[in-house]
């Protein structure tokens, strides 16, 4: 619990300077959920945690521990949060728009097309 409680107070901490703070906040964040610290306040998933105890809100502290996730701490302050948000929901749109491409296309003809119209 003290773990935890010190981790919380550290956000609150950066969370005054988010635009400058924010892969710290994420890296902070993404050790909470890998070692389940949130179990400590008896939340039953890391989720359900940063909804009720992060005030930047569960979309945002998910956001951020995937930053931290898939960009290295130079690239990731270089871009800023904000166009790394903009990439990150590009990314999760293009992977829902990949779960729909799944359903196979209508067969194609196997007969043999000619490759140009017929004459006149």
């Amino acid at each position: 619990m003290q773990k935890l409680h010190a981790a919380l107070a550290q956000i609150k901490g950066l969370r005054k300077n988010l635009a400058k703070s924010f892969f710290d906040i994420g890296l902070i964040l993404k050790d909470i959920q890998g070692r389940r610290l949130y179990e400590a306040k008896r939340f039953p998933s890391f989720e359900s945690f940063v909804e009720r105890e992060i005030d930047l809100g569960k979309t945002t502290s998910m956001r951020l521990v995937r930053i931290v996730g898939l960009f290295q701490r130079e690239s990731a302050l270089e871009l800023g949060m904000d166009r790394l948000f903009v990439a990150i929901t590009a990314l999760d749109s293009t992977g829902e728009q990949n779960e729909t491409a799944r359903i196979p296309p209508p067969p194609v003809s196997t007969t043999a097309l000619p490759l140009r119209p017929p004459g006149r």
